[in-house]
């Protein structure tokens, strides 16, 4: 019996959001037999059939020559080329594609090869990048430029950056000519992506939406003593991120937010807080354990993410799957993760909205929604449900 081969592609590996999902899918289907190889940019540690197409400082000097050049992903030649040999050595039978972006790789040279040898593929997105000229998340800019052509691009100064030249209608006719080619499927990791896509020029693709997965024997309520060591032990306990709490959008919400009484606000990423929180917000630094990210998701009352940009929250996943319901703006899709019972959505800016959310959930307390929310992590969001469909997809091309 042929035992597969299948290629993975990510800008990194076992790391960050997409490292993980996509180490996740190395391993399990590692683990029923499938010959597995991964090629990202710079990998942390030496890993069997894990291949790194660049360096730091290569890396380095692709940032500068896109954020000159304004061209994403058409740097790195000569490491695609020699990428492109190994590529020819495993003989993969199908290839399965995350984040095109993130300065390691020429899309170009290696979407090309795929079309040439016609290798199946299978394009996970986990953002717009792909079907736009420029911008991984064009919500904030209110932009649909990305429907018939970019050009005269109103984000060059969002992610990836460009400091001089407009090349969005370049790569976006760039990006038409190559996944045109290919023989591909696209899986998005939410129905509003899905939408967004079938009004692109990727509209006549193939398209299923696959819900992305946690590991719920990682993030689930635990018992821990944090409150006391923080001493908030009878407070009314919010949990954030840091570096979106503290943006400029949102400093009316957190202004708001000090007439709710008996509260207190966690914020991770930051040991600062912002001025209008002193005395009733506590800053912890990035937290890299997931088993310590779980206990605060558990000690927290409610999570209250003020993204104003985002597919599809994992962080969201991870606090219901813990028993914290969410208060989430109405972006990307926040909406499928979050329903009436697990917590509030609330229309994009509406700072009146965030504070009357809070105010419900405190009224309603968390164990009206503890039980909601981690049945619905574990029946929709699970990594083991989320591999599973995965592989009946990937497999549909390989049998």
């Amino acid at each position: 019996m042929k035992k597969y081969k299948i290629l993975f592609i990510n800008s990194v590996f076992r790391e960050g959001s997409t490292g993980n999902i996509v180490a996740g899918l190395f391993d399990y289907f590692s683990d029923i037999n499938i010959e597995c190889y991964a090629i990202c940019g710079i990998k942390k540690k030496e890993e069997k059939n894990v291949i790194a197409t660049t360096t730091a400082l290569k890396q380095k000097c692709s940032i500068i020559g896109s954020r000159i050049s304004g061209k994403h992903a058409m740097q790195d030649v000569h490491n695609t080329k020699e990428i492109l040999k190994k590529i020819e050595e495993i003989d993969p039978d199908i290839v399965n594609i995350h984040n095109l972006h993130g300065f390691y790789i020429n899309i170009k040279l290696l979407l090309d090869y795929f079309a040439e040898k016609q290798i199946p593929v299978v394009l996970n997105m986990h953002d717009c990048w792909d079907f736009t000229g420029h911008c991984s998340h064009f919500e904030t800019l209110g932009c649909e430029k990305w429907i018939k052509g970019c050009g005269k691009c109103p984000g060059l100064k969002q992610y990836p950056k460009s400091y001089f030249l407009d090349k969005s209608r370049f790569n976006w006719n760039l990006k038409k000519e190559l996944f045109s080619k290919l023989n591909l499927e696209i899986v998005t990791p939410c129905i509003w992506l899905k939408k967004l896509v079938e009004r692109s020029f990727l509209r006549d693709k193939k398209i299923s939406v696959i819900y992305n997965g946690i590991d719920t024997k990682t993030f689930h309520y635990r018992n821990s003593n944090l409150r006391e060591s923080f001493g908030i032990e009878a407070k009314f306990v919010i949990l954030g991120l840091a570096s979106k709490w503290v943006k400029e959008e949102n400093i009316k919400v957190i202004k708001a937010i000090r007439d709710i009484e008996n509260i207190h606000v966690l914020l991770i990423g930051d040991t600062k807080v912002p001025e209008t929180l002193k005395g009733i917000a506590t800053g912890i630094s990035y937290v890299h354990s997931p088993k310590r990210m779980s206990e605060l998701y558990s000690i927290a009352d409610v999570f209250v993410n003020l993204s104003l940009a985002d597919t599809f929250p994992t962080v969201d996943i991870e606090s219901i799957a813990c028993g914290t319901p969410v208060i989430t703006y109405d972006i990307g899709g926040a909406k499928e993760i979050i329903d009436q019972t697990t917590g509030v959505v609330v229309k994009e800016g509406d700072v009146k909205g965030i504070v009357n959310a809070i105010k419900a959930v405190k009224n309603n307390g968390k164990d009206f929604y503890a039980e909601k929310c981690k049945k619905r992590a574990y029946e929709l969001f699970s990594n083991g449900l989320y591999r599973e469909n995965m592989k009946n997809l990937i497999f549909k091309h390989l049998i």
